[in-house]
């Protein structure tokens, strides 16, 4: 990927698109650009539109913690601007630790007043073609469940459904305008589409996941080679197990194994031991390494099921195991499109059968 900074420093060319709204025949000029100082409490409201007080990403309502993000690598921000207000926001976060090469295009959000301009696929087109030209091994989208907008958009430029993050927020946590159903727990679908990776070397997965990832890696049109047996496991004793913040608002919990060990167990039942109800627990497996199939059975034995894949994304291809306990997800009221319908029916029988 090229240097962010070097990338920010030279900024980006704005485009403007004159779009007509398809239920009225309004016409409107929307300016896409980068994020400029001045533009924070428009990008508030434009938020509080959709959103009031209760969005996720609580730095967007903090000046001083949202100048923090815009000044620095790991983010570059982007509003549609129209008659002189903020109708849209969108984001390109960069993920380069730990082996990770990728760029997400996420929380795109659009005034209500907006919608019906097609301002939705005008942002990711000219957010993708920057993140593109940036050179990452592939992009990855995070969208919601309760519209599906975003997976129109992105599957219409070549992105590939390829599982969920499940349950990431309470339903009553964050309002919004869209009718959200029985789910007290909602999750977000994950798209990716290869940009500079096309050969994802070999991987080890357990035998019943190996049609799911033939499945997937065809549709991204990439090259792989899938063992389902390892002749050696020579597992350490000690396992490298990275946590990111726990969203405790939500009762989300998520760990990446960066190095398999046989204490693996023991230190998973410890963290599992919450007080509190509905916790969703993400563990992360990097599918490189043999020891994933003796892993994946561990935690298959502690209630745990395959929500999907993370594949080109940098030199790892990981899998996304999740524990939800009793909570019952009604994924069949997910809303979606055709392609993450196959998806939700595929994930949902590995929950069900847990």
């Amino acid at each position: 990927m090229k240097d962010i900074l070097q990338v920010k420093n030279a900024g980006f060319d704005s485009k403007v698109v004159t779009l007509e709204n398809k239920e009225t025949g309004d016409v409107k000029k929307f300016i896409l650009r980068e994020f400029l100082h001045g533009d924070e409490e428009g990008i508030v409201a434009c938020i509080k539109s959709e959103y009031g007080d209760t969005y996720f990403k609580r730095f967007f309502y903090d000046p001083r913690a949202f100048r923090e993000r815009a000044e620095g690598t790991g983010f570059i921000f982007f509003v549609a601007e129209c008659d002189k207000r903020v109708a849209g926001i969108t984001i390109l976060r960069f993920f380069t630790g730990e082996g990770d090469d990728y760029i997400e295009p996420c929380s795109q959000i659009i005034a209500p007043e907006y919608r019906g301009y097609d301002l939705a696929k005008n942002l990711v087109e000219y957010i993708f073609a920057i993140a593109i030209d940036l050179n990452p091994s592939a992009l990855f989208v995070r969208t919601n469940m309760y519209h599906n907008i975003v997976q129109h958009v992105c599957e219409s430029y070549g992105m590939v459904p390829v599982g969920f993050e499940i349950g990431v927020f309470f339903r009553d946590a964050m309002k919004n305008s869209y009718p959200m159903g029985s789910p007290k727990k909602y999750s977000a679908g994950t798209l990716v589409y290869p940009v500079k990776k096309r050969d994802a070397g070999q991987i080890f997965l357990p035998v019943e996941l190996k049609d799911y990832a033939d499945f997937i890696y065809k549709k991204l049109g990439v090259t792989v080679e899938i063992k389902t047996e390892a002749e050696s496991c020579d597992t350490e004793l000690h396992c490298k197990l990275m946590e990111e913040e726990p969203d405790r608002l939500n009762r989300y919990a998520a760990f990446i194994v960066r190095r398999y060990g046989q204490d693996l167990e023991e230190k998973l039942r410890e963290i599992m031991k919450k007080d509190e109800e509905m916790w969703t627990f993400l563990v992360v497996l990097p599918a490189e390494n043999p020891d994933i199939i003796p892993t994946y059975k561990m935690l298959r034995s502690l209630g745990f099921f395959f929500g999907g894949l993370q594949p080109v994304c940098g030199e790892h291809e990981y899998v996304y195991m999740y524990h939800v306990g009793d909570l019952e997800l009604y994924m069949e009221e997910y809303v979606v499109t055709e392609a993450f319908g196959k998806i939700r029916d595929l994930i949902n029988e590995y929950y069900r059968g847990r």
